[in-house]
Formats: C-alpha cells, structure tokens, sequence
C-alpha cells in the first residue's frame, strides 16, 4: 500500500504592506486651466496654482494646504472638505463654491468674492479676510470665524445672526496683525 503523502502547510500570507501615499502633482501649475477637472482628494499641497482656472472643477476632500490660489478662478467649484489651512487665496473668485466643511485656517483671503458661498461649518478660524464680504455668502451656518482677522463690528454681527460661531476675540485688524484682545 502506498504513503500517503505529508499534507503541506499552506504558504505563509506576507504582511499588508500599506499603499504608499501619491505623489504630489507638479507644484507648478500657474496660469493652468483646470476648469471642470476632477481633482477631488488630490494631494496639492504648496502648489503654485496662482492665476488658474479652476471654476467648477471637483477639489473635494483634495489637500491645498500652503497652496498659492490667489486671483484663482473658482466660481462653482466644489472645496467640500478639503484643506486650505495657510493658503494664499487673495483676490480669489468663490462666487457659488461650494466650501462646506473646509479648512480654512489661517488662510489668506484677503478681497476674496464670496458671494453665494457655501460655508457651512467652514474653518476660518485665524485667516484674514480683510476686504472680503462674508455676509455676501449663501450660508455660514457653523461656519468658525474665532479669530478671523479682517471683519468689521457690523460684519461679525452680521455673520452670527446667520448663524456662524463668531467669538468676541473675531476683530476688524489690518492684514498681519494679531485680532484685538478682549481684555
């Protein structure tokens, strides 16, 4: 009678390995027309992406964190959830962006067109929004402007009527000047 052959173990499983983080598309992308482009999650930290076209294009959830966007055009586009914090958004057009849940912290926006924005439960906190109308936007509905540097009495009591969490530290303060102490 013939042996039975030895049962093999079965071949170890390598251990996940994680997927690597993509690469950061090319952080020179000045003047570069992406209007209507799908860009959502992208990972653009610190690009130059001043004077772009940019109006309608899906940036949802992408990560513009340091990113150059000044005189950008991003009317109509959709910033749901993505990260601005430091970003130089100066003369920026948002004209119906949809900028809910994004961070906005420390951002520059300084001229910035808001007017029909989406800014529910934005980030401001700490940006400048010097000579930019916030109350021009559709809703600000949770939107944080502790710290908002740029706003005007009338403007932040504006904005809280409308909803938002503006603290009594949110000041009118010229461009690089810390928000005027309550105390």
């Amino acid at each position: 009678m013939p042996a039975k052959p030895e049962p093999t173990a079965p071949a170890p499983i390598p251990p996940a390995v994680p997927e690597p983080r993509p690469a950061p598309v090319s952080r020179n992308l000045e003047q570069v027309n992406l209007a209507t482009a799908d860009l959502s999650g992208a990972d653009l930290r610190a690009s130059n992406l001043r004077h772009a076209t940019l109006n309608d294009a899906d940036l949802s959830g992408a990560d513009l964190s340091g990113a150059d966007l000044a005189y950008d055009n991003l009317g109509g586009a959709s910033l749901r959830d993505a990260t601005l914090a430091d970003a130089n958004l100066e003369q920026a057009d948002l004209r119906t962006a949809d900028l809910s849940r994004a961070d906005l912290r420390s951002a520059k926006l300084t001229d910035a067109r808001f007017q029909g924005a989406d800014l529910t439960g934005a980030n401001l906190e700490a940006a400048d929004v010097t000579g930019a109308d916030l109350t021009a936007a559709r809703s600000l509905v949770g939107a944080r402007l502790r710290g908002t540097r740029g706003l005007s009495p009338e403007q932040m009591a504006a904005c809280a009527e409308r909803e938002a969490d503006v603290a009594e530290d949110a000041a009118e303060a010229p461009s690089g000047e810390p928000p005027a102490s309550s105390g």
